[in-house]
């Protein structure tokens, strides 16, 4: 299922230095999911700095009932050793700024023991091509618009 949602204008990047334009986009993924989702566990799924910082302020306005599970870019390192595969009871959703490439989503989906993904949502736009690559991955992807 596709969902597409005005309110998700593409995000500034990098998200941290635009938090202040960013803020308002990331509180609409947040009442989208909140929304959806009105109880039980969320784990977020998330790549980079962006992606993290986008898990970190929906998971907290969550208050406990999401955490997030982070999937690391080539050559980061990290101080835990847990393996994100540990957190994947409950409904399972990716976050994400934007999708160019693909790369970010597809590293996550690759990472994880999850057969399917409850949600994918991202801020701006997504092409057809990437929805046909994850549609029997993800059961609802959230944009601001398909082209």
């Amino acid at each position: 299922m596709i969902d597409t949602v005005k309110k998700l204008r593409t995000m500034d990047y990098p998200v941290g230095p635009n938090i202040k334009v960013n803020l308002p986009i990331i509180n609409n993924m947040y009442r989208y999911i909140k929304e959806k989702f009105p109880e039980g566990t969320i784990t977020i799924w998330c790549r980079g700095s962006s992606g993290a910082i986008i898990a970190g302020i929906i998971s907290s306005k969550l208050k406990g009932r999401a955490r997030v599970a982070y999937v690391s870019k080539p050559n980061e390192k990290r101080h835990d050793k847990l393996s994100a595969h540990m957190y994947s009871t409950g409904y399972n959703i990716i976050v994400d700024d934007f999708v160019c490439t693909g790369e970010t989503i597809n590293k996550i989906i690759n990472e994880s023991t999850i057969t399917q993904f409850d949600l994918l949502i991202i801020s701006g736009n997504l092409t057809t091509s990437c929805i046909n690559k994850w549609k029997n991955k993800i059961k609802t992807i959230c944009c601001q618009s398909t082209s």
